[in-house]
């Protein structure tokens, strides 16, 4: 093949060049050369290892022989191979960069392993390691490292202990570099390691792990981050590791967060590397009491760190709600909640008198400040056990005198706990508790301090979003003196212009407004014409402003829906609706940007017009709709990238999830917006029932898309719950047949792939959905085909199957459990998903009484034994006893076969208590007797 290239220099720099169309060339002709001259490509790469004066051209050669020669396996020819390890040792000394060291490691490690010549290779390594060349030194540790990923676990098990032998020695040498990549390459032949007895040997290293990382992070905390990450991987793949040394790894990790020179992100490190094990060892952990007595007082010193802590003026000034300006970090918090979760609702209960009282107690306000933040934390991961009235009793008679504290931002902590504990904790809040606090939340709303009052709204709003019918009388008693208070608040946030509690005073006007609905019409008529006003004198040329106006319209849509059936004011209703939709038409109008909050709350707003106006707001659908259909074309971009391979990353996606070394990312922007479009359009097809007709047949298609694309459970669920609202579009029986088999395929194809992968979320939300499709055609016509039915049945004992499994498992979980708190998060995570079994018995209920004939066998041969274990087995969840119960009577009710009244007797015969399980006491016979008294 002729060369189209004077040299390799010159092939290599036409690689990297920023002119697209000279690279593309070199791309096409590195193409060529891989098919038809592979040598003469490596004898290129060659020389441009030996080229001193572009560091980019020996980073390009080593990348093109790592993924063409070793990755694709073209192969390195033997006469290369010597020349090939002296070239990367010559690039090693001359850079000594990570880059280099890390590609020339995966080339020459490729090649050993893909020659079987890994045993003489390693060797070598142990050989170069002998130098006095720290540069040489630290490459063949990076090789050793690498190897791991090239060796079998047995091929690791036979070279550990002769590489531990010599690394040992590499803890004592000058250059701390060479030490920490030491510790990182034994780390990673521990993880490797399959054998326990072989691991239990060489975990007596760790200690040497942890003094040497304390050493690191005095010098180079960067490095000594990289040793925490190696040791949380370690960690994660062999807990047991830490059996001999885990108080010592609780208490340096502590020492590490303890020492406020160093960055939040190497501490954060510290912390995760302790969680970690107490996820992975849960029980070794809640006894170790290192972590109650030094690893938890380290967390809550950290909760002390604060920005603007002396300037109260510029903290309240601060509006944002980003990180730097979160009363505690997230890092912070979610440490806070991981531990709560791995020692136990009781033994953090017992760390809020061991520990944060005598925080509360300080005469330090920062002290208090994180006291108070901690006890909101715990109260939201320990729920079920803090919810018990004295419990409760006793949190909130720590809390709630913080609100006439001295410091501003101590009462401002306080108001941020009662509004984490007054959602987290409802009902009990709003039942047992509601006069004290109110008055906490009186108080707070008439602090000195904008932000606090600002907070003190929050309060409010997450109290009263949690109000039910069966205590609204709380809101109705006190409902004058609030909004009262509230529209007070809302002039003074415009008059400061305080976008914090313009927005809290909205929505807590939205929140009481959707609680007692049509008795808010006492504050209609003073509301709505200043939000008209508000509307049409702000004007649209900052982003607080768009905010303000955003919030407005949000409020809105809320109490026009809070209001809509009040009858006597039924068309002063109407007309404002109508005015609001042509004036926010006339804002779409004006081309918002897609960063522009009010886009996102306009859109909603048609949902809620509809609401309100009903088939009525058919005549804007029009114009309406199309923006709508456009938005659930867009593609989210769904993408797994290999974090291992960074050729197929996609940067401008948003990572979602992490599954092992893959990330799973997506346009969130467009996930955002299609969500939104698809919430609207709900609303809309199902409020305007038959005046959204015409655009049915649009609308089957979109959601058939949805239910079959790749994207989130959240987004399909939405598409399931089109189905019945797209039927009550139609205008009869065989139009609502026709439309039901058009979307049902989709619908099922979706229903089992989330059945196969336990999401039992959503399997949930596609049962009830079908029942209330299916509930249509109880009285018929016949929907579904004999066989769609007869597979139904199938697929309804498949997503039984599935939970089943998913209830065994946890009931053995709940075994193993000693936390009460804990015992009950899994029985309410069972009770809340189990909810399959009751839309399954529902659905069952209707199949055998419109197909009884053909689904009698598939009824015999698995339904009737699976709702019979549910009758025996469930005996915690009565409800789903009742819904098998409830299958039984349809069941018995619908088929009469032979066959059938055989397997029911069976059935009821094996599930039926015996007499004696009735009787109240199980006592031998013999200890029930009384005793004869002595003559």
């Amino acid at each position: 093949m002729a060369t189209k290239y004077a040299n390799g220099i010159s092939f290599l720099e036409s690689l990297i060049s920023n002119n697209n169309t000279i690279r593309n060339e070199a791309e096409k002709y590195l193409n060529s050369l891989k098919a038809s001259d592979p040598e003469l490509l490596l004898t290129y790469c060659m020389e441009g290892l030996m080229f001193k004066n572009t560091i980019s051209v020996v980073q390009m050669a080593l990348f093109i022989i790592k993924n063409k020669f070793v990755q694709e396996k073209l192969g390195v020819p033997i006469n290369f191979k010597d020349q090939l390890k002296n070239s990367i040792l010559n690039v090693v000394k001359t850079y000594g960069a990570k880059v280099l060291m890390n590609m020339g490691a995966e080339i020459l490690c490729g090649v050993a392993s893909n020659t079987n010549t890994s045993q003489q290779f390693l060797q070598e390594l142990v050989q170069i390691c002998q130098t006095d060349d720290s540069k040489l030194k630290m490459f063949a540790l990076v090789a050793f490292d690498t190897m791991t990923r090239h060796l079998d676990a047995k091929a690791v098990e036979a070279n550990v202990e002769s590489f531990f032998n010599f690394a040992a020695g590499l803890y004592k040498d000058s250059d701390l570099r060479i030490r920490t990549q030491t510790i990182k390459t034994m780390v990673s032949y521990l993880s490797s390691i399959n054998d326990p007895k072989l691991l239990a040997k060489m975990s007596g290293v760790l200690s040497d792990f942890v003094e040497t990382m304390i050493e690191v992070l005095k010098f180079d905390e960067e490095e000594g981050k990289e040793i925490l990450q190696s040791l949380i991987n370690l960690t994660e793949c062999q807990p047991d590791i830490w059996d001999k040394n885990l108080a010592a790894i609780v208490v340096i990790c502590s020492r590490i967060l303890n020492t406020s020179s160093l960055s939040k992100e190497t501490r954060s490190e510290a912390s995760e590397l302790v969680l970690t094990i107490g996820d992975c060892k849960p029980e070794e952990t809640k006894r170790l009491d290192e972590v109650r007595s030094v690893f938890f007082p380290a967390l809550l010193q950290m909760m002390t760190e604060m920005e603007n802590v002396d300037d109260i003026e510029a903290w309240t000034k601060n509006e944002e709600d980003e990180e730097g300006n979160q009363e505690v970090s997230t890092s912070n918090s979610f440490a806070v909640s991981r531990l709560c979760e791995v020692l136990g609702a009781k033994i953090v209960l017992g760390l809020i008198d061991s520990h944060i009282v005598g925080y509360l107690k300080s005469a330090e306000w920062t002290q208090r400040h994180a006291g108070l933040l901690c006890i909101g934390l715990i109260c939201e991961n320990c729920r079920l056990v803090v919810i018990e009235e004295n419990t409760l009793r006793s949190v909130l008679g720590l809390l709630l005198p913080f609100i006439a504290d001295e410091h501003v931002r101590v009462r401002y902590a306080a108001a941020t706990s009662l509004a984490l504990i007054c959602t987290e904790l409802s009902p009990a809040i709003q039942d047992k508790f509601y006069k004290e606090v109110l008055e906490f939340i009186w108080k707070a709303m008439d602090d000195c301090n904008i932000k606090v009052r600002s907070q003190g709204v929050s309060c409010l709003v997450n109290f009263c979003r949690e109000i039910t019918d069966s205590n609204q009388r709380i809101l109705e008693e006190c409902i004058d003196a609030l909004m009262e208070r509230l529209i007070k608040l809302f002039e003074l946030s415009l008059t400061q212009n305080y976008m914090p509690l313009q927005a809290e005073t909205l929505s807590c006007i939205s929140v009481i407004a959707s609680t007692v609905k049509g008795k808010f019409i006492k504050y209609y008529t003073r509301l709505i014409p200043g939000f008209k006003v508000l509307l049409a004198s702000t004007p649209m040329t900052t982003l607080k402003l768009k905010e303000l106006r955003a919030n407005i319209i949000k409020t809105v849509g809320n109490i026009l829906c809070a209001v809509a059936d009040v009858k006597e004011s039924k068309e002063l209703i109407f007309n404002d609706t109508h005015e609001f939709v042509a004036a926010f038409q006339a804002i779409l109008s004006l081309k918002l940007t897609d960063d522009d909050p009010q886009m996102s709350v306009v859109y909603k707003f048609w949902g809620e017009a509809s609401y309100v106006l009903c088939e009525n707001f058919g005549e804007y659908l029009p114009t309406i709709l199309p923006p709508l259909f456009e938005y659930m074309k867009l593609d989210t971009k769904v993408v797994i990238v290999d974090t291992q391979n960074p050729v197929n990353s996609a940067p401008e996606l948003k990572v979602v999830l992490k599954m092992g070394s893959a990330n799973i990312s997506m346009d969130t922007q467009a996930f955002q917006a299609k969500s939104m479009a698809a919430n609207v359009l709900l609303e809309i097809c199902n409020n305007t029932k038959r005046a959204f007709r015409p655009y049915s047949e649009a609308m089957v298609q979109a959601v058939i898309e949805l239910l079959k694309s790749v994207t989130t459970g959240s987004l399909k669920r939405t598409g399931a719950k089109f189905l019945k609202c797209l039927l009550m579009t139609c205008e009869s029986k065989e139009e609502m047949v026709k439309l039901f088999n058009l979307v049902y395929p989709s619908f099922r194809g979706a229903l089992i792939n989330e059945i196969a992968t336990g999401m039992h979320k959503s399997v949930k939300c596609y049962l009830k959905e079908l029942h209330n499709a299916l509930n249509m055609f109880v009285n018929g016509p016949q929907v579904l085909s004999e066989q769609n039915a007869i597979n139904l049945c199938i697929i309804l004992d498949q997503a039984l199957d599935t939970y089943d499994k998913f209830y065994q498992n946890r009931s053995e979980d709940i075994k193993e459990e000693a936390d009460e708190g804990r015992i009950a998060e899994i029985n309410n995570e069972l009770s809340i998903k189990g909810k399959t079994i009751v839309y399954a018995s529902k659905i069952s209920a209707i199949i055998v009484k419109l197909y009884s004939t053909c689904c009698e066998a598939v009824f015999i041969s698995k339904l009737i034994p699976r709702f019979a274990k549910i009758l025996l087995v469930f005996n915690a969840f009565p409800k789903f006893q009742v819904a098998a119960i409830k299958f039984f009577s349809a069941t018995i009710k619908n088929l009469h076969s032979e066959q059938f009244q055989t397997m029911i007797g069976i059935c009821l015969l094996y599930t039926s208590p015996s007499p004696r399980d009735r009787q109240k006491s199980r006592m031998p016979s013999s200890a029930c007797k009384k005793k004869k008294k002595k003559k």
